[in-house]
Formats: C-alpha cells, sequence, structure tokens
C-alpha cells in the first residue's frame, strides 16, 4: 500500500478526473482524500504563485555581497586608521 500522501493525491486526482464513472464515485474518493487529511495532520494550501523575476546570477550575487561587507567594513574605519594605514605604506616605500 503506498503512504497516506501519496493515497491523498490519488484519490484527489480520481476525483478530479474525467475517469470516475460516477459523481458517486468522484464524491467518495473526495470524502476519502479528507478523511485521510484529517487523520494524519495534513496542511492543505495553494501552491505558491509563479516568480516573475529571475534568480541572480552568480556573478550579481558576489557583487552584492561585496558591496555588503564594504559598506560594512566603511563603517567601522576610521580617519585614524586610514592615517596609520598610510603611515606604514609610506614607510614601506621608503624602505625600498
Amino acid at each position: 500500500m503506498s503512504n497516506p500522501l501519496q493515497r491523498v493525491q490519488d484519490l484527489i486526482r480520481l476525483a478530479n478526473s474525467a475517469e470516475s464513472d460516477t459523481n458517486h464515485e468522484a464524491r467518495a474518493a473526495a470524502l476519502q482524500a479528507c478523511r485521510l487529511i484529517a487523520k494524519h495532520g495534513f496542511v492543505v494550501s495553494e501552491p505558491a504563485p509563479p516568480t516573475t523575476q529571475k534568480p541572480p546570477s552568480s556573478v550579481e550575487a558576489v557583487g552584492r555581497a561585496v558591496r555588503e561587507v564594504a559598506t560594512d567594513i566603511a563603517s567601522r574605519v576610521t580617519a585614524e586608521d586610514v592615517v596609520d594605514v598610510v603611515s606604514v605604506l609610506i614607510k614601506r616605500g621608503r624602505g625600498r
């Protein structure tokens, strides 16, 4: 026997199909599907609407991540930090 979810899906297909010989068969399948849904605590919902936006390319995703990191670093860097780095670079340049 199939698992309960598969059984529910099969019953719903039967209830919706034109293969059901009678209205009675379709109703019986729908009723049995409802009973199984309640018995197993399944949650029934509508599918999510299709997304109209294309997913970002890996280049766009990396670019966005770099901008976020750069913004975060820039928010924490002080003028004194810049002076310290420039001083080190100047000293290294003289030592060559």
